[in-house]
């Protein structure tokens, strides 16, 4: 699989540019852990590709810089329909230490093989709690492989896993717009979760540095979240159709279109009995067994 990792580190000579540079260079020391199972890493960076950057990528593209929207959306659009990539953020890693983070990469195209899953993403912790306007209690899980996936339209833009599809992120949103995706996804039908036995670390953590900068950033994603809600209908509502979705996830296409088949055939062999007891009922069909 390839997994694309979006690089925008703000104007160089800033403090901010020096600390996402390091974390840039901290993600890249956990790359084999990947790669060693044929996995691949894509860059798309907003800055000029140099000798010192990039040294554990397989590839470097340069983009235009633009917002968080407007980089994921140019990475979905270099893929086929249909296939599975990784879009990370540029301090985005696991916790190796916690749940199955360890094996996950060597299991990943297996997860992501024979069955209706479209995106999903690790688990998270010491996340901004503000950020996580949308608070779903979800007691379903469901199985495959020795992990386990909870039914969410919460995407986070840090680290997720998705089959490429026509739907974009909204370059228009500033806040929020990875739940908007998965909201939209939701909306489409295509199931999308948390896997469970997966951590996520981010290197980079809070970017802001003062209480105010903080406070702004955390009204701003509240107003994004309260319109999300107004657009689209209440979290609790999207989370229980994406639940709904979660009937049984991982079966095989094909065990689909047999199932698919087999009800077909039923439901015309029921329309005959019933046609012929209509017939026997009007006279009009002969009774042998009478």
């Amino acid at each position: 699989m390839w997994i694309n990792v979006i690089d925008y580190r703000g104007d160089e000579g800033t403090p901010l540019y020096e600390k996402r540079t390091n974390n840039l260079m901290k993600m890249q020391m956990d790359f084999s852990r990947w790669q060693e199972h044929g996995h691949q890493f894509r860059c798309f960076t907003q800055h000029k590709i140099n000798d010192t950057d990039f040294v554990n990528y397989d590839d470097v593209i340069e983009i235009e810089r633009g917002n968080a929207s407007y980089a994921r959306n140019t990475v979905l659009d270099f893929y086929k329909k249909d296939e599975w990539i990784g879009v990370w953020d540029n301090d985005a890693t696991l916790y190796w230490e916690k749940l199955k983070s360890a094996v996950f990469p060597g299991e990943l195209d297996n997860i992501c093989e024979n069955n209706r899953l479209h995106c999903f993403l690790p688990i998270w912790s010491g996340f901004m709690p503000y950020s996580a306007a949308i608070q779903m209690t979800i007691k379903s899980t469901y199985s495959k492989n020795g992990f386990s996936f909870t039914p969410s339209p919460r995407i986070k833009g840090t680290m997720f896993f998705t089959k490429v599809c026509d739907i974009r992120f909204d370059v228009n949103t500033r806040y929020g717009e990875d739940v908007e995706f998965g909201i939209r996804l939701t909306l489409d039908n295509k199931l999308c979760g948390f896997i469970n036995e997966v951590s996520l670390n981010e290197y980079g953590g809070l970017s802001t540095t003062t209480a105010k900068d903080d406070d702004a950033r955390k009204n701003s994603t509240i107003a994004a979240f309260e319109y999300l809600e107004k657009t689209y209908g209440s979290f609790k509502e999207l989370q229980n159709k994406q639940r709904g979705l979660w009937t049984d996830p991982f079966k095989l296409a094909d065990e689909y279109m047999a199932e698919a088949l087999i009800a077909k055939e039923y439901e015309k062999m029921k329309s005959e009995e019933r046609k012929t007891k209509r017939l026997m009922k009007n006279n009009q069909l002969f009774d042998f067994n009478g």
